[in-house]
């Protein structure tokens, strides 16, 4: 009886070590294709990120670009009267200092702007 017993332990033993080491390959097999399919997921996810980025930051610079075109035009429109009124400016100065230069001769020709030359 020690001898049966003996016997069927051992192949008890032999049984159990078979399943877990079939287990053990099942288990290892499973493994490997969560992580591959975890893998793929997280690839596609990657790319799906890369492209929501990617059109993310083209529509922020077309909406930079679009405001910034019309900041300029709008600056340019709010310039335009002023530059009008500094050249109105400049060309009545100018106007004016063309007026004295023709002037400055004849006081001195009539003696009422006293020259260097004429105190001598």
């Amino acid at each position: 009886m020690a001898r049966t017993l003996k016997a069927a332990g051992e192949i008890a033993a032999a049984m159990v070590a078979e399943v877990v080491a079939r287990m053990a390959e099942i288990v290892l097999l499973a493994v490997k294709a969560v992580a591959t399919a975890s893998a793929a997921e997280t690839s596609g996810v990657e790319r799906r990120l890369s492209q929501q980025m990617d059109a993310d930051a083209a529509e922020v610079k077309e909406r930079v670009e679009s405001r910034a075109k019309r900041v300029v035009a709008s600056t340019a429109s709010a310039s335009t009267p002023v530059n009008g009124h500094i050249d109105n400016n400049f060309n009545a100065l100018e106007a004016e200092l063309s007026r004295l230069r023709e002037l400055l001769p004849r006081f001195i020709m009539v003696d009422v702007v006293e020259t260097s030359r004429a105190r001598h």
